[in-house]
């Protein structure tokens, strides 16, 4: 893959049925990204002429790539096996994990975020999702919602964040796995593996990109309410979320006390 700084860097985004999201997300990359990117789209069970459209949307580019599920795998499992792909296939210093409803919207963007790595030690990830977020001692997370530099905080948000790849391997490494699929569908998924970074004695920042996030489509509401048809209400939604915060909890008692 050419390369236009010292840079190179893959992205992976997850798809359900939607199509029209992820559109804006990939040309506001093309217009806004610095770096030359590899994309890697893991279809979590899309309809067929869905998935038609974003194969021959995503074939005129041999630098991206399309990993299809029969079946909607949820978050954790969808960027397990993305993660996976792209160590196996792609070129990459860097890797960035980017909701397909979000929308960038900052020239740069990309080295504003790749500037913590040069600027700061033992960073495991650097986030730019809507704010900063830290945990009470119940597991319930707090948004600082005031924040509007780098900041310095437990864990970010799962829509917008970025690693370095020998990071990841070394997680992997470690653990046997990137994100817990006990977390599926969703819910704290990307929390329990930023805290699991932290216990581990890397640090991770947020650091503000101006980009749209059009959250009421995002595929992991989907995945919360629709998947295997577990969650096809909102009492089950809630249900799922209040499940996952007790596990993060118990999985990482020391960190909450």
């Amino acid at each position: 893959m050419a390369r236009k700084t010292g840079k190179t860097i893959a992205i992976i985004t997850l798809s359900w049925d939607c199509n029209y999201h992820f559109f804006n997300l990939f040309k506001s990359l093309k217009e806004k990204t610095k770096n030359n990117f590899a994309m890697t789209v893991f279809d979590n069970g899309s309809d067929n002429e869905t998935f038609s459209e974003l194969m021959n949307f995503l074939s005129k580019d041999k630098n991206h790539y399309v990993i299809r599920s029969e079946t909607n795998l949820g978050f954790a499992k969808g960027n397990n096996k993305a993660v996976q792909y792209v160590l196996a296939e792609v070129d990459a210093d860097y890797v960035f994990f980017i909701n397909a409803d979000i929308s960038l919207l900052e020239d740069k963007w990309d080295e504003k975020m790749l500037k913590v790595f040069d600027e700061k030690e033992n960073v495991g990830v650097v986030g730019a999702g809507l704010f900063p977020v830290n945990w009470d001692s119940n597991a319930n997370f707090i948004l600082d919602r005031q924040a509007n530099k780098l900041t310095e905080c437990q864990t970010v948000q799962g829509s917008l964040f970025c690693m370095k790849i020998d990071v990841v391997k070394e997680v992997i490494a470690k653990r046997g796995y990137f994100m817990d699929e006990d977390f599926s569908p969703a819910f704290h998924e990307e929390s329990e593996m930023m805290i699991y970074l932290l216990e581990n004695g890397y640090r991770n920042y947020w650091v503000p990109v101006d980009h749209f996030h059009d959250s009421m489509a995002s595929p992991t509401k989907k995945h919360a309410y629709k998947i295997d048809e577990k969650c096809g209400n909102y009492k089950e939604y809630q249900e799922l979320k209040q499940k996952h915060r007790i596990l993060l909890h118990n999985k990482h008692k020391e960190f909450f006390y």
